[in-house]
């Protein structure tokens, strides 16, 4: 398979629960985040962790086109 192909194809597959994640965990992804490569090795990113789900869901439908 040609590179281009297998970029293209490449399903990216997510499974979503309603689980609640601990900030112990939130804060152990976010640290390991921080090593994660970007353009210009510059991480120019911030976060904002919404727990209350009426209000990630406000932000989500703002964020649509």
């Amino acid at each position: 398979m040609e590179l281009r192909d297998g970029i293209r194809s490449t399903a990216s597959v997510r499974d979503f629960t309603d689980r609640p994640v601990d900030d112990a965990t939130i804060a152990a992804i976010l640290d390991d985040a921080r090593f994660a490569p970007s353009g210009g090795n510059r991480q120019p990113w911030r976060v904002a962790v919404v727990k209350d789900a009426r209000l990630r869901r406000s932000l989500g439908d703002a964020m649509r086109p």
